[in-house]
């Protein structure tokens, strides 16, 4: 299982649905089901979202879907988690 966490600053006031999406290495392209959503409230600060991915798989490709305007991504990292 791996955590994928994203810490980045919303520049203008825009709320809505925003999303991670993953591709594992032996799949050609991304599905449905490699996709987790989330929500991301209006602010000026920086915002963090960790979101937990189960798959044994090797992860190779990541895109992220925020909602329309300028935004600064600080970090983008994926780590293993332990139980």
């Amino acid at each position: 299982m791996f955590l994928l966490g994203i810490r980045f600053l919303q520049s203008r006031q825009t709320s809505g649905p925003a999303a991670i999406a993953w591709r594992l290495s032996e799949g050609k392209d991304f599905v449905p089901a490699n996709r987790a959503t989330f929500e991301v409230k209006a602010s000026n600060g920086w915002q963090t979202f960790e979101v937990p991915v189960n798959t044994d798989g090797q992860i190779i490709h990541v895109r992220v879907h925020l909602p329309g305007g300028i935004t600064e991504i600080l970090s983008l990292g994926i780590t293993r988690s332990h139980p």
